[in-house]
């Protein structure tokens, strides 16, 4: 049996005209010496709709060349960064070994920093304070609560996530780069969003396993910033990381008059491990 449309035209029918549109569409625009004259309804209203198809195709094509303008002159401006980034290496004499690595990191984060770029970019511009506020919140509200010490200080104070989310902020960290030293200061608290991260150095002997997405890593930052690391962490691949400042955390425990509710919460369950392993 021959397909029809719901209006019971047989699909080969429905081809033929569609094929006739196409042509009429053509002979409109080019005014083709047998374009339609248009002495009936009928007629005018296939020009018009040949006119019409015709309009979006052109403007589907514009946009297409639109596109890969903006991509080949934002691939051309990154490839000018980089070779600068690596002339500068090679005027201070800089080894090919760590050439090769700054090259090869720039490679793996370029395309997701650029996302991040135009995403502040058009944020800063376009995006009213109450808009910033949500967006924020729904990037990163539920991923703060997963810990337990940020869950905790929200359930005295609501509105205390909401807020932290704005300082809230995506690294995108390569393969084989240390997130933090031991003895470094403990200036953030990161949740592994993307990757996989290892201990490489630890003051004790005891074997840690690696870190992976949902985890959180450093929280003792947010517990004392004044503490160092006890820990070296490397990405062992690709990482992205929600990074959450200390500094920001303890000026919101401070405006909301937290601070001493939450240094008698630190004496009374530091042992339930508000603490985490990631040093």
């Amino acid at each position: 049996p021959e397909w029809r449309l719901d209006d019971g035209i047989p699909m080969s029918t429905a081809m033929v005209r569609y094929q006739e549109s196409l042509c009429r569409m053509y002979r409109t625009l080019t005014f083709g010496d047998d374009m339609p004259v248009g002495n009936t309804e009928q007629e005018v209203l296939s020009v018009l709709v040949s006119l019409q198809r015709g309009t979006l195709l052109i403007v589907a094509a514009a946009w297409l060349q639109w596109r890969m303008l903006v991509s080949a002159a934002a691939t051309a401006k990154q490839s000018v960064s980089h070779e600068s980034a690596l002339g500068y290496l090679r005027h201070h004499h800089v080894s090919s070994a760590m050439q090769l690595k700054v090259l090869q990191t720039l490679k793996d984060t370029s395309a997701l920093r650029r996302q991040q770029e135009e995403f502040h970019k058009v944020a800063s511009l376009a995006f009213p304070p109450q808009l910033k506020q949500s967006v924020a919140n729904e990037l990163w509200s539920q991923r703060l609560m997963t810990l337990d010490l940020i869950l905790e200080v929200t359930n005295w104070r609501p509105t205390f996530v909401r807020e932290l989310a704005m300082a809230v902020y995506e690294e995108v960290v390569p393969s084989k780069v240390v997130v933090y030293s031991i003895g470094d200061a403990s200036d953030a608290a990161y949740l592994i969003l993307r990757g996989t991260l290892a201990v490489t150095v630890y003051k004790s002997e005891e074997k840690v396993p690696d870190f992976t997405p949902g985890m959180w890593v450093g929280e003792k930052a947010l517990v004392n910033p004044r503490l160092p690391r006890v820990k070296t962490i490397v990405c062992t691949m690709l990482c992205q990381l929600m990074v959450v400042p200390s500094e920001a955390f303890q000026k919101l425990l401070a405006q909301n008059e937290l601070k001493d509710k939450f240094a008698r919460l630190l004496n009374e369950r530091l042992w339930l491990r508000l603490c985490g392993r990631g040093g």
